[in-house]
């Protein structure tokens, strides 16, 4: 799997983080990329520290805490459940996509890293094993 994390400059001058992934569902979206660039409006900087929770969450699961263990954004969240993890739509809960806890806690790492370096990172492509 390969997601794409780039930034886009709006008309009114401010960039927002976008995610794409190479794993698209049957209507041609990422519920993981979504999962990722959803920052419910509230900005990077809330987001970087929102995703700590979500790397708390996946590393608890991982170490055995009862699950399902839910880390939700405005409109997409990631759920934990010891090694296997699933993005989903908060609107339907029914439409998911499953991934690893591990790949998982890896992406909101990346995902971390690159908004913290904010739009002078530029764009960057990362791989990872998606079973």
């Amino acid at each position: 799997m390969k997601l794409t994390f780039s930034w886009h400059k709006l008309a009114n001058g401010y960039s927002v983080a976008c995610c794409a992934s190479d794993r698209n569902n049957a209507h041609g979206t990422s519920l993981l990329a979504h999962a990722l660039d959803d920052d419910g409006g509230l900005g990077r900087d809330i987001a970087i520290n929102w995703i700590e929770e979500g790397k708390r969450l996946a590393n608890a699961a991982l170490a055995g805490a009862s699950g399902p263990l839910r880390w939700e954004r405005e409109y997409f969240g990631l759920e934990f459940d010891g090694d296997q993890g699933i993005a989903f739509d908060l609107d339907d809960p029914e439409c998911t996509e499953q991934l690893p806890t591990r790949t998982l806690l890896l992406l909101l790492q990346h995902w971390q890293d690159f908004l913290a370096a904010g739009p002078e990172a530029g764009v960057k492509t990362i791989e990872v094993e998606a079973d």
